[in-house]
């Protein structure tokens, strides 16, 4: 059981980054994408200088909860 556990959580992690990574080269707001297995984290980003942007972070997490995502 355990085996199969973390089989799946590294194909789910797989398939998390590919996406983050697809999203990254959409859009220039995503600077970083980084993590492990299933725990990621985002950087946003000024989308000509590529300085981190904490406030567009905050607006989108805002929007997140708001929308129980």
């Amino acid at each position: 059981m355990r085996g199969n556990l973390i089989e799946n959580i590294r194909a789910l992690g797989n398939i998390l980054y590919a996406g983050l990574r697809n999203l990254q080269s959409k859009y220039n707001c995503i600077g970083d994408v980084r993590g492990r297995r299933l725990m990621a984290g985002v950087i946003m980003s000024n989308g000509e200088t590529k300085a981190a942007d904490v406030e567009l972070g905050k607006q989108i997490a805002e929007n997140v909860f708001k929308r129980d995502l």
